[in-house]
């Protein structure tokens, strides 16, 4: 009797990231690119609960998907180039990008009293659009909560 449920959250997420790459050939002839890529998104998770009845702790299993839709994007390559006698500066996107994340998320804890402890892994398919460029993303959480 109640073991089984639907659990759905909704969170906030933010990263950014940076990085640098030279192509030398010599003093003459180089590419230098500055690339900074972040994403904020709104995230929805929809899970199935399995519980295990105890009278102690509940632990539970947790498996579903998320689905987040950006909400602010940074995408930039600085580009320097010197060819010889000519030094250019451009600017461009550094990836083409999708305006949203999808993904499937599992996930194992338990409950005690009003705390709750949950180990949580979640895969997603990033959020490049380019079909030779792999976006995949693999993170863990460790959650703790607690019930009012």
């Amino acid at each position: 009797r109640d073991r089984f449920s639907i659990y759905n959250e909704l969170v906030y997420v933010s990263y950014k990231l940076s990085g640098e790459a030279l192509d030398y050939i010599s003093d003459e002839n180089y590419r230098l690119t500055n690339s900074t890529i972040g994403y904020s998104h709104i995230k929805g998770s929809s899970m199935f609960r399995y519980r295990v009845p105890d009278k102690k702790f509940n632990p539970f299993f947790n498996a579903g998907l998320f689905f987040g839709l950006v909400v602010n994007e940074t995408n930039q390559s600085i580009i320097e180039r010197m060819f010889y006698t000519q030094f250019r500066i451009t600017e461009e996107k550094a990836l083409e990008s999708r305006p949203y994340d999808y993904g499937y998320v599992l996930g194992v804890g338990t409950d005690y009293n009003r705390l709750s402890f949950e180990l949580r892994y979640e895969y997603g398919y990033g959020m490049s659009n380019h079909a030779s460029l792999s976006s995949i993303t693999g993170r863990s959480f460790f959650i703790i909560g607690y019930s009012f």
